[in-house]
């Protein structure tokens, strides 16, 4: 099976980069293409209307920056992002991920509550959920995603754990998404991730995939003096390049020797269908 790479964006200019450099899966954050300007959300679906689009709440990176979100209340922010789904009929997106600040119970009954706009809810699994809730997760759903590796709560000498979960839900026929996860070569042991790790080498450098290492920061090369505002912009069309690049390896057969095949009493794998919208 592929692995599905997201690539994820902040902004209208950076998505029609994306678009020019034919990226395939695009994640797209309610924060900025549906809060902030919902025109972002409508450049998406009309001209990346052949690209698999997954949609992220936002709520962390709003959360992350108190100063210019303070005057925004939780609950209807989350309202508007069910309306959000429901208008665009949005096909899968990431719950809202807050098991610390509002607790397991709440953060379920807002899945519920997400999961009547017809969207597919992603369930957002933490390691201090503990296993039995990981088993309750893979049991009960098709596609569930792991969290943590953005914060750092997760570290690559961590990973042997992960892998023994990902194994864990495969045999159970559910799939895995690394949530801002871009570890190469672990990255090919998911189904999917997502990761704005294509912006990194913006600052110092420019892009490069090679598939020894992954997705790498390397020197920039000398050229003539240019604006600013032009130099950012060649290198994030560089660094999609490589990243697209990226997404077309791991379609590759290289790309399978990483993926542990489910064991023979594994079940069929779930699919992930829609509820009916209300």
């Amino acid at each position: 099976m592929d692995v599905e790479l997201y690539t994820g964006f902040t902004n209208h200019i950076d998505l029609g980069l994306m678009l020019d450099a034919d990226v395939d899966y695009i994640l797209c954050s309610y924060l900025y293409a549906g809060y902030k300007n919902d025109k972002v959300m409508r450049m998406a679906y009309e001209k990346a209307s052949s690209k698999k689009l997954m949609v992220d709440s936002g709520v962390y990176s709003m959360l992350a920056a108190p100063s210019q979100y303070k005057s925004v209340d939780l609950t209807e922010y989350i309202k508007g992002f069910a309306r959000f789904l429901q208008e665009w009929q949005v096909k899968e997106a990431v719950e809202v991920d807050l098991y610390r600040r509002l607790g397991v119970k709440e953060v379920e009954r807002i899945r519920r509550m997400l999961e009547k706009t017809g969207t597919y809810i992603i369930p957002v699994f933490h390691r201090e959920l503990g296993h039995d809730y990981w088993k309750k997760l893979i049991s009960k759903y098709p596609l569930v995603s792991i969290g943590g590796f953005a914060v750092k709560d997760i570290k690559r000498s961590d990973f042997p754990v992960i892998r023994q979960l990902i194994y864990e839900a495969r045999d159970q026929g559910c799939r895995i998404h690394g949530l801002g996860f871009a570890m190469w070569p672990e990255l090919l042991e998911f189904d999917s991730i997502d990761s704005t790790a294509w912006l990194a080498p913006m600052w110092g450098g420019m892009a490069m995939f090679d598939p020894r290492v992954g997705y790498v920061k390397v020197p920039a090369p000398k050229g003539r003096k240019l604006p600013m505002g032009i130099i950012i912009r060649d290198q994030k069309r560089e660094a999609l390049r490589q990243w697209k690049r990226m997404q077309d390896y791991v379609r590759d057969q290289e790309a399978s020797k990483y993926r542990r095949r489910p064991s023979p009493t594994a079940r069929p794998r779930k699919s992930v269908r829609q509820p009916a919208r209300a």
